[in-house]
């Protein structure tokens, strides 16, 4: 075992390239966060070498991807244990750790090994109960920073935890737009307006509201039909109800799919009925393809549709199920910023947005061109990784650490 080089001071600046240490787990299946990490590390940085570690085994699914990019990992075979992440950071000489979710165990025993610097980085955890957010204090005073994927993340970690302003920064998630290819665009049903959702098949998601908003649409729109992209716990479900309303033969089921450019290509609308989104990749995908959206005005969404003019953003007015708190115990007002308690869309208001989008063509284009510079300009794969770096920099700096 090799022992760690751990530069404090300006007097130990390497001389040879910065470590740079992800922390992550890979899912099943689609992955926002795990796509957003690997275009990141697709990025050759000078001056740089990146590792990943994984909490739990990999599915066979994300070890081609990274084997693909030749990125060195490493995987906690028996879930979550520090031991084998201390022997890889030791082994690799890891000069800054970065942890995409919350494992306090790890930053003590990485502080204990000599890491130099710790950054956590929240994509969701924060909307948690407080039983699951009270580990964040923890490690509040170990940790060198926190990134958040947008200001309602950071306003929860300051108004939530009483975390230091200044040791919370946004870095919005980038996309890699090359990646969104549409090789074999989904053929269109003929003479029909297409509205899409694509996403995990889960609670959070709201895709019930879609479905029960979609006989509100066929009132006024007959030449409509939806297509819902993605698995998940509640597949089997949402179709279900999609037969017990008498629209099944309205709605299209996907599955999972990995070419998401072909059904973006094909569709008219894009629709995100979340009760909880962080900062959602899939708004930005559509966006890049000038598609129009509709997603509800908390969290993220209201940072990423500018409202009438890139989409349409709905204030949420249901109480989510107590059972459903698990995914989301506060979630931040996108009018207000204040914290509010979760709430679903009304289907009713959710199909009457639908409608009026998909009966004004002209200012669908309109919209769907404007969201689409708005995602160039603002979150690109590019930029994320100039802010990223830059925020490495910053804290390499500060404990005397110069790359080469």
């Amino acid at each position: 075992m090799k022992k760690p080089v751990a530069a404090t001071d300006s007097q130990n600046a390497l001389s040879r390239p910065i470590n740079i240490l992800h922390i992550t787990k890979f899912i099943q299946g689609i992955g926002g966060m795990e796509n957003r990490l690997l275009e990141f590390l697709k990025q050759r940085i000078p001056g740089f070498n990146f590792f990943v570690f994984a909490l739990e085994p990999i599915p066979a699914f994300w070890r081609r991807q990274l084997d693909e990019l030749k990125i060195t990992y490493g995987q906690s075979l028996m879930k979550y244990s520090t031991a084998e992440l201390v022997r890889f950071a030791r082994e690799y000489r890891i000069d800054l750790s970065h942890l995409h979710h919350l494992w306090p165990e790890a930053v003590f025993e990485l502080k204990k090994a000599g890491v130099p610097i710790i950054i956590a980085h929240d994509h969701y955890g924060i909307w948690g109960p407080p039983s699951k957010i009270r580990k964040y204090l923890e490690y509040r005073e170990l940790i060198d920073g926190v990134i958040t994927v947008s200001d309602a993340s950071r306003q929860l970690f300051i108004k939530r935890l009483n975390f230091d302003p200044a040791k919370v920064v946004t870095i919005y998630n980038g996309v890699d737009f090359k990646n969104l290819k549409a090789d074999n665009p989904i053929k269109r049903p003929p003479k029909k307006l297409v509205v899409t959702s694509i996403c995990r098949l889960e609670p959070v998601k709201g895709i019930d509201s879609l479905i029960k908003a979609v006989p509100v649409v066929r009132q006024k729109i007959k030449n409509v039909r939806f297509w819902i992209v993605g698995n998940g716990g509640q597949y089997r479900a949402l179709i279900k109800l999609a037969q017990d309303l008498g629209v099944a033969k309205l709605i299209k089921f996907w599955g999972e799919r990995q070419d998401i450019g072909n059904f973006l290509a094909a569709t008219d609308l894009f629709v995100l009925p979340s009760f909880r989104e962080p900062f959602s990749g899939a708004l930005i995908e559509a966006a890049y393809w000038g598609k129009p959206a509709i997603a509800a005005n908390i969290d993220g969404n209201a940072e990423i549709i500018s409202q009438n003019k890139t989409g349409l953003l709905i204030n949420p007015s249901i109480p989510v199920k107590s059972k459903y708190r698990k995914f989301a115990y506060f979630v931040v007002n996108g009018e207000t910023k204040r914290l509010q308690k979760p709430k679903t869309i009304d289907p009713v208001q959710l199909g009457k947005a639908i409608i009026r989008l998909l009966k004004e063509p002209e200012l669908r284009l309109l919209m769907g061109e404007t969201a689409r510079k708005r995602a160039l300009k603002l979150f690109s794969v590019e930029g994320y990784s100039a802010n990223l770096i830059a925020y490495y920099q910053t804290h390499l700096k500060a404990k005397g650490i110069i790359p080469i």
